[in-house]
Parts: structure tokens; C-alpha cells; sequence
């Protein structure tokens, strides 16, 4: 067992999701450090190369070729860079997505959150500024996901403690991968909403929630049309009467599936030392195939080919100095 699937027993232990646990499981059987080892034999096999020419110059072995060279260190570094791009969705895949519940007082945000979570989690009264601290819980839906967070609302004139929690509040819509913005849709829209749905443009994926709609449409003429000229999905629910959480839930998994995208759950880089070791390696590999392109500096790039494999090695198992030579002796005609 090497490190990578030491780490996945914890993983498999700590998983709170279902894709946290496949996750887990196809690294305890050595997809990723499979992965990685492929990587590295070529990373070994192109040193190889280059020391067989640096240190056996006066042998009868085939003369360098630079754009091969180049060609293979680039190709390394892109299957590198895919590992590291996909991190981030891979670990949201894992961890489940970020949801933060937005909106003024009283809109439901805290109803809405115990609904989806199956239970009371959240205290709920008609008293405004009810929610001061985030509440946290995480959900599994069909394979997907969440991390719920449901907020303070966001109002003027509040005292000085619930203004803490509100700008907390707007710190964590901001950094969420999804925002769940919730209007009162029983009332005319007012400043906060206004505000909330000004900054659907802000990364990550935001749905607009329009709930208490057993109490009729409150919304006029003008708000209506500026809700139809927003982009992404308008959910029409009630938290108290049950009324369009399947339809929310949709919407929730579909916007966590276009965050995925195409990472790789089951076999991306499932810690953050992963990631910067991966990383650092890549651009190590970016350097020497420069130096490798212009055909100099050879014990240069030899050196940053080594910084790449020791940068693998730090996420797997050590660097073996004899597997280089014995790549040397058993690729090229040195020594007889």
C-alpha cells in the first residue's frame, strides 16, 4: 500500500457521500497512483534519454533528437495540468457543493432548509433576524452532493450583531459554487432582492427560488419581467405546504452536473498537497521542455526533469536513482 492508498482509507472512513465513497475506493485500488506512475515512467524515460547523452557522450547511441524531446515533456505536462484543472470539481464532486440560501428576513430560506435536509434543523419564527450564525448540513441527492448553508437574512437598519451575521451571510453567497437566492414570491420585490438577484453574474451558478406561492403571486407587472429576462432557472415553491422541492432539487443537481462537467471523480487528486506537488512538478516539466525544445542546456533540463519526478514522488513513494540508470542501460547501447 503507498501513501495515496493509506490516505484513501481515510477518505473511505470520513465519506459522508456516496461519490465520496467511490471516490475513495478506486484510489485504495490504485487508480490514481496508477495514474500517476504511468506519468512518471515517462517523465523517467525521457531523463533517461537525456543522461544517456550527457553522461555517455563518446558511446555509439543514436544522436538526440530535440523536437522528440519537447514533444514528450509537453505531452506530460498537459496530462499534469488536466490532473490539477480538475481538482477543484473533483473535490466539490467528493465534499458535495457549497449552496448557500440567500434572501431578506422571513422569505423562507430557513423553512426551505430544513425541507430539503428531511428535519428541524433550523429554528424558524416570524421574528425577523431569526438566523444569525450559517447552519450546515450535507445531503446526497441521486449521486450528488451539497452542503447546505442557510444564512442570515439580508436587510438594512439592523443592529449591530445581526449586521456581523449579514455581511457573513453576503461573504458566503459570494464564495458558494451555488447560490439559492429565495424570494418572498407572495410580495412585491424589494431593495435586498434586488441586490441578491444583481449578482447572478458572480462565479458559480445561481437559482432563483420564488417561494410561498401557496399564498398567491404578490409580484407586479415590472417584476415579473425583470425575472424573465434572468438567466437559469425560476423555481416556484412553498417550504410550509411542500410544494415544488422535487422540481428544486432538479434544478440542484442540475446545476451541480454542469459544474462537474468532465472531471474525473474517480480518479482526480483528492488533496490539496496533491494538487500543489502536481503542480509544481508541471511547471518543472514546462521549463526543461523549453530547454529541451532549443536543444541546450542539457544538464539544465535533466535537473528539472529530476524536480518533476521528486514532486510526483512526494505524493506516492521516492524517487529510485536506480531505476534511471537501469532505464539507461536497458534503452541505450552504453557500456559494451
Amino acid at each position: 500500500m503507498d501513501l495515496l492508498q493509506a490516505e484513501a482509507v481515510a477518505d473511505l472512513v470520513s465519506a459522508q457521500l456516496l461519490a465520496g465513497v467511490k471516490a475513495a475506493n478506486q484510489q485504495l485500488e490504485g487508480a490514481l497512483s496508477g495514474r500517476l506512475s504511468r506519468i512518471r515512467a515517462q517523465i523517467v524515460d525521457l531523463l533517461a534519454d537525456v543522461e544517456a547523452h550527457i553522461d555517455f557522450a563518446d558511446e555509439d547511441i543514436a544522436e538526440e533528437d530535440a523536437r522528440r524531446r519537447s514533444n514528450v515533456a509537453s505531452d506530460v505536462a498537459q496530462q499534469l495540468e488536466a490532473l490539477t484543472t480538475g481538482f477543484e470539481a473533483s473535490m466539490r464532486a467528493r465534499e458535495g457543493y457549497r449552496v448557500v440560501l440567500a434572501g431578506r428576513p422571513n422569505v423562507g430560506k430557513s423553512s426551505l432548509f430544513n425541507a430539503l435536509i428531511g428535519f428541524g434543523r433550523a429554528i424558524v419564527t416570524d421574528e425577523p433576524g431569526t438566523t444569525r450564525d450559517s447552519i450546515e448540513e450535507t445531503i446526497d441527492l441521486h449521486g450528488h452532493g451539497f452542503v447546505l448553508v442557510d444564512t442570515a437574512g439580508i436587510r438594512e437598519n439592523a443592529g449591530r450583531s445581526e449586521s456581523i451575521a449579514i455581511e457573513r451571510s453576503r461573504a458566503a453567497a459570494a464564495s458558494a459554487d451555488i447560490r439559492i437566492a429565495v424570494i418572498d414570491g407572495s410580495s412585491p420585490l424589494v431593495a435586498a432582492d434586488h441586490e441578491l438577484l444583481a449578482k447572478r453574474e458572480a462565479n458559480g451558478a445561481t437559482l432563483c427560488v420564488l417561494n410561498k406561492c401557496d399564498l398567491g403571486e404578490g409580484l407586479t407587472s415590472i417584476d415579473r419581467r425583470l425575472l424573465d429576462r434572468l438567466d437559469g432557472p425560476i423555481v416556484r415553491t412553498s417550504a410550509l405546504g411542500s410544494i415544488g422541492l422535487d422540481d428544486l432539487r432538479r434544478a440542484l443537481i442540475d446545476a451541480a452536473s454542469a459544474l462537474r462537467g468532465d472531471a474525473s471523480v474517480t480518479i482526480g487528486l483528492s488533496r490539496e498537497r496533491h494538487r500543489a506537488a502536481a503542480e509544481r512538478a508541471r511547471t518543472a516539466l514546462e521549463r526543461a521542455r523549453g530547454l529541451l525544445a532549443a536543444n541546450e542546456q542539457s544538464e539544465v533540463a535533466a535537473v528539472e526533469l529530476r524536480d518533476a519526478l521528486v514532486e510526483l514522488a512526494a505524493i506516492t513513494e521516492p524517487l529510485d536513482n536506480e531505476a534511471v540508470l537501469d532505464r539507461i542501460f536497458a534503452e541505450f547501447c552504453v557500456g559494451k
